[in-house]
């Protein structure tokens, strides 16, 4: 069967390649996003230097050669930088500067720390510039959302699978072997990690809801049957952060289309029905059975305090710095021994940060953190303009609203775990508001009337004459 997976791998990189060269670019992403799943290092690794090579990172140099290509051939769709786009170099070079600045030794650490500042940001600013300086149009975003939906499926299938242990239904194989990955016994998929699964889940079953509005009576159907098997393998990760995500999306997403008053309605009986069921269930959401015991899901859930109060002393001793990118689990060793608090904080030794912000903030002070903060703003300002830009085409409206639960999607978990470990996760994102950011460039101004009207699938718009 092993076998057969490499096959496979390796056709998808190639014939990925060829298509990307010959089509287009947004496709060579999503190739590249898919390969990233499950064609990782756990699937087949090269040892070579202190950055293994596996087929979907080679799948992403085999794409940014393709876009070196098409851009000198003329085949890209260059977009002026805008103010995220600043925020987002910057932040690259503060990123580089702090990790060769500190103490680091090209080991065994030596390699995962690498790993970090490549696969955390690097790459996924890569996907970011190439998602964005593609061609983007209605039929390349609702390709984009179909292509989720439809990983959705199968990570769905695989989650409930692996709940039930029914692993002649779970491929890649290694998601079986608990020797690899994290939260062995609970839904993690081909990341073999829950919380980068239920983001996943939460991100594709997201894509199929804005589908609707373009799918038949058959598929319609075929959308509500596939709504409640997203929601059970949501329910298998296990992972209280993912259903808090979830339920806050879903009241952005259904929330923000309604008038005033039913919003108010809608999200007050919503809050009290999450208030009541959390006042009911709040021992068994603290104590939630899961691998190891409910005893280690409440460790977990206290060990984030003394996560905060460690970061806290650490960024008090490198404010503007930090104490260099990658390196918090170096640096945190000589706190780890303050007895001035109640705190055992020995507990978090060994392990990252759970804390994405945290982290960024303890690692990079002020200035990483601030580019960080500046970045996220600059995407939810043009998700929320691109939603609230009466002139543009509805289904960039959409896309913008999208986008919005997307960012809600990615924060939540990010204030419970690190996320710049899961580069799944960090693909995901920065692809996603690669493709707002490059529709948001061609938004026509809201007060703008001058621009010929053109007729689309979805009705009469307002559009710009060289809108892609």
């Amino acid at each position: 069967m092993d076998a057969i997976a490499v096959t496979i791998g390796i056709a998808v990189l190639i014939w990925g390649l060829v298509y990307a060269l010959r089509g287009s670019l947004l496709h060579g992403c999503l190739v590249f996003l898919v390969a990233a799943l499950g064609l990782g290092r756990d699937f087949l690794r090269f040892d070579v230097g202190p950055l293994p090579l596996s087929i979907d990172r080679l799948l992403l140099v085999g794409l940014i050669v393709v876009y070196l290509v098409k851009r000198r051939l003329g085949l890209t769709d260059p977009k002026r930088m805008a103010w995220p786009e600043v925020a987002m170099f910057l932040l690259a070079i503060v990123l580089v500067v702090s990790f060769f600045s500190s103490t680091w030794e090209l080991n065994a650490q030596g390699k995962v720390m690498v790993w970090q500042l490549v696969a955390g940001f690097l790459a996924p600013m890569i996907v970011y510039w190439i998602a964005r300086q593609s061609p983007i149009d209605q039929r390349g975003l609702l390709t984009t959302y179909a292509v989720f939906a439809l990983t959705g499926v199968y990570l769905s299938v695989t989650a409930l699978a692996e709940i039930n242990q029914q692993w002649w239904l779970v491929h890649p194989s290694y998601i079986a072997d608990p020797k690899v990955g994290i939260h062995f016994g609970r839904a993690r998929g081909p990341m073999v990690n829950s919380q980068t699964l239920g983001m996943y889940l939460d991100v594709c079953l997201l894509c199929l809801w804005m589908l609707r509005r373009h799918l038949g009576r058959a598929g319609k159907v075929m959308l509500i049957l596939l709504v409640p098997l997203f929601v059970a393998a949501i329910y298998a990760t296990y992972t209280r952060c993912v259903w808090i995500g979830a339920g806050l999306c879903g009241l952005l997403v259904l929330g923000l289309p309604m008038s005033k008053r039913r919003r108010a309605v809608f999200v007050g009986a919503t809050l009290a029905a999450a208030a009541l069921a959390t006042a009911f269930q709040w021992d068994n959401l603290v104590r939630m059975q899961r691998q190891g015991g409910a005893e280690i899901s409440e460790l977990s859930a206290k060990s984030r305090l003394s996560f905060a109060y460690v970061s806290w002393k650490m960024f008090l001793d490198a404010p503007l710095l930090g104490v260099g990118y990658g390196r918090f689990q170096q640096a945190v060793r000589p706190y780890l021994a303050d007895r001035s608090t109640s705190l055992y904080l020995e507990d978090i030794r060994g392990e990252p940060n759970h804390n994405t912000l945290l982290a960024m903030l303890t690692e990079t002070g002020l200035i990483g953190f601030g580019l960080l903060l500046a970045l996220l703003a600059g995407w939810a300002v043009q998700s929320w303009r691109a939603w609230r830009n009466a002139a543009a085409p509805d289904w960039v409206r959409q896309h913008g609203l999208m986008m919005l639960g997307t960012l809600v999607l990615y924060l939540t978990p990010a204030l419970f775990v690190d996320m710049r470990l899961a580069p799944q996760a960090q693909y995901l994102l920065f692809f996603m508001t690669g493709l707002t950011s490059g529709v948001a460039a061609r938004l026509p101004s809201p007060l703008a009337t001058a621009y010929p009207i053109a007729d689309g699938p979805i009705g009469t718009t307002l559009m710009p004459a060289n809108w892609q």
